[in-house]
């Protein structure tokens, strides 16, 4: 929600602004996210043993490498987000699978 919320405030900062200042911000935005990022994967590695023993009973315990991995799986989905929004906000991506769709569909009939 934090990234869509920002989608359109980058878009007009990556038109407005130097490609410096655009590089600042990114790198800017991502310590934020990250480590507001970081800090909720601690707060789940505490979290997730008290609330499945709240939910479903002291022996439904999970395993610690359980735990850690869900973490990290959080934590690696989160990595690349705010990267995304930028290349959103500049239309990479799109134009990279326009471009691939465009390749495609040319070569196909040689």
């Amino acid at each position: 929600m934090i990234c869509q919320s920002i989608m359109a405030s980058v878009g007009n900062c990556i038109v407005t602004e130097s490609r410096d200042k655009n590089y600042t911000n990114m790198r800017s935005f991502d310590f934020i996210y990250m480590t507001v990022a970081g800090w909720a994967t601690a707060f789940l590695i505490c979290l997730y043993q008290s609330f499945i023993s709240f939910w479903r009973g002291y022996g439904m315990k999970l395993g610690p490498n359980v735990v850690l991995g869900f973490c990290l799986y959080f934590y690696i989905l989160k990595v690349g987000n705010i990267r995304w929004v930028f290349h959103e906000g500049v239309g990479i991506i799109k134009m990279i699978i326009n471009h691939e769709v465009m390749n495609f569909g040319t070569n196909s009939f040689d």
